[in-house]
């Protein structure tokens, strides 16, 4: 998933980038983030990451990564419909697709009136790590649409 930092910043070497690294020890590891576009490099310094673990860990801090706005473009997608009597409770019916005012089909983390709490769940049974209670609902809706 290519994850955007909002900080634009230069490597020692003077060339444009952020190095991050994540975890301690054997389990250390480096986000390289670069231009998105070399030629432009003042703008969207990405970083394809890959372990939803990671990429729970970024977008748990909204003020220094989001998703992509390419990303989110690219991974749009209708998912299947639950049923409730297929899940045997109400939680299927609530992860149903809704409408949308305009007659198109949105999923249940789209509706205007979505429970943020019930967000933070599906954001952490995806992710395997529950975000920062004070993630907005907007942020929560864009990582689960990712």
């Amino acid at each position: 998933m290519l994850i955007r930092i909002k900080q634009i910043r230069r490597l020692a070497d003077g060339k444009p980038g952020t190095d991050v690294v994540l975890g301690k020890g054997a389990n250390q590891r480096t986000l390289s983030f670069r231009p998105l576009d070399p030629k432009q490099p003042d703008r969207d310094h990405v970083c394809d990451v890959t372990d939803p673990k990671d990429i729970a860990q970024l977008l748990a801090i909204p003020e220094g990564y989001e998703v992509h706005e390419s990303e989110l473009a690219s991974r749009v997608r209708k998912p299947a419909p639950a049923k409730a009597e297929e899940t045997g409770n109400a939680a299927g019916a609530e992860r149903a697709e809704q409408k949308s005012g305009n007659g198109k089909t949105l999923p249940w983390y789209m509706a205007p009136d979505v429970d943020k709490e019930k967000l933070l769940a599906a954001v952490a049974e995806k992710f395997g790590r529950k975000p920062h209670p004070s993630t907005s609902v907007k942020k929560l809706q864009e990582m689960l649409a990712a």
